[in-house]
């Protein structure tokens, strides 16, 4: 799913794969892989360079689910500036 997020510019395409992702990261070993692969960081680079408002939500709903499942993730959102880059969009 990340490559597909990373790859495609459809956005019906990116809107699925992100709530695909969503989905696929309630699974323990699969939020492990996401680690390794780097997936966060993957994850922000494509938020930022979305504009549609649908999509972004797509991307609040795994980040949301991130933080909820491994604290790790949460700390390392905040380094990014995910935090506070998501608070600025809620305004």
């Amino acid at each position: 799913m990340l490559k597909v997020l990373d790859n495609y510019n459809d956005i019906e395409v990116v809107r699925r794969a992100a709530s695909l992702l969503t989905g696929l990261l309630k699974d323990p070993p699969v939020v492990e892989i996401f680690k390794e692969l780097k997936g966060l960081e993957i994850l922000i680079s494509i938020f930022d360079t979305i504009n549609q408002e649908e999509i972004k939500g797509a991307f609040f709903v795994c980040f949301k689910l991130l933080s909820e499942v491994e604290f790790d993730l949460l700390v390392e959102m905040q380094k990014l500036g995910l935090l506070e880059r998501m608070i600025s969009e809620l305004e």
